[in-house]
């Protein structure tokens, strides 16, 4: 689900400037995983934006998969900032023919709720209830989003950061889920690719509140 992203091949944000195999990206996060249906159809989290160092990009992001290794398909949103740019609010899929589309919105606040979620016949990205982004549902209508995850993560670490000092965390916060009827609190049960260099992430005071930071050790 990545940000810039990710695992199925495509470099994410920075794909107009490198390959996949040029550089090598870390996750800090936790997710959670079904094992049978009914799939996950919307995701959403409050998520600081907090600034970080960045060389090719970082982002922090929340949203839903499939699981599927190099096929996966995806929806995911939030923020996200490219080496000698300003931070953007980001929406980012592959859907269920392989298709990858990648789009920037307007900079993100200091603390936003961001949303990715199926609204009828449509898939609709929301930052604090205002919709930036739609594509048709029937992309992605037989697609089983078996996993939701929340992720802060670094294109290129270490010399990208993963967002938060020790003394100032990221935080993403009131983690839900949906599985077709409301949104319910996650868990967050798994911890997800805990392997961005320098970077280290924990639960926070509440079960759906993740936190993670960048330290020098």
């Amino acid at each position: 689900m990545n940000i810039w992203k990710r695992r199925a091949g495509a470099c994410a944000l920075l794909l107009l400037l490198c390959s996949p195999p040029a550089l090598a990206r870390g996750y800090e996060g936790y997710q959670d995983q079904l094992g049978n249906a009914p799939w996950y159809d919307g995701s959403r989290a409050r998520i600081q934006y907090q600034d970080t160092v960045v060389v090719v990009d970082v982002a922090v992001w929340s949203g839903i998969d499939d699981g599927r290794g190099a096929d996966i398909a995806w929806i995911q949103g939030g923020w996200g900032k490219r080496g000698n740019a300003s931070a953007k609010v980001y929406w980012e899929y592959r859907d269920k023919n392989g298709q990858w589309e990648l789009g920037e919105d307007i900079a993100p606040a200091a603390e936003a709720l961001y949303v990715q979620q199926r609204n009828g016949d449509q898939v609709e990205w929301l930052r604090d209830g205002v919709i930036y982004k739609t594509v048709p549902w029937n992309q992605f209508d037989t697609v089983n989003f078996m996993k939701a995850q929340f992720t802060a993560e670094a294109n290129n670490p270490p010399a990208d950061h993963i967002p938060g000092t020790l003394a100032s965390k990221n935080r993403v916060s009131a983690a839900q889920v949906r599985r077709g009827v409301a949104y319910a609190d996650t868990p967050l049960a798994i911890q997800s690719l805990p392997e961005a260099a320098n970077g280290h992430v924990e639960k926070g005071d509440e079960a759906n509140t993740l936190r993670t930071w960048y330290a020098e050790d």
